[in-house]
């Protein structure tokens, strides 16, 4: 494990370890694993179930209502989108992990 993933538990670690069987750039994964801490500290402060609002809606309602530590904003555009493809990412680990993880978009109804 490289030293610059701070993984907080065995889940986070088999999914880092996933992330680098697929060939994400240390950068990608050091990025992504800030995201998925920020998100899961965001459900634990609000009371909310992490794995529920690991969807689409609940990775865009945290990207818009998440504000940095250091300044006190809201995100740029660029940034929610990054947080969003992080959000993805963990999501669709989990799910090749036979985590059960509620559809990335909601299910059209004909």
């Amino acid at each position: 494990m490289t030293p610059n993933l701070l993984c907080r538990d065995d889940r986070e670690r088999e999914v880092v370890q996933l992330w680098r069987s697929n060939r994400l750039s240390l950068g990608t994964l050091v990025i992504y694993l800030q995201w998925v801490h920020r998100f899961r500290t965001y459900c634990i402060q609000r009371g909310l179930d992490e794995t529920s609002r690991l969807t689409l809606e609940g990775a865009l309602h945290f990207a818009q209502d998440y504000t940095g530590p250091r300044k006190g904003r809201l995100l740029a555009a660029q940034t929610r989108h990054v947080a969003r493809n992080a959000l993805h990412a963990w999501a669709c680990a989990l799910r090749s992990m036979k985590v059960p993880v509620p559809p990335w978009h909601p299910r059209a109804f004909p």
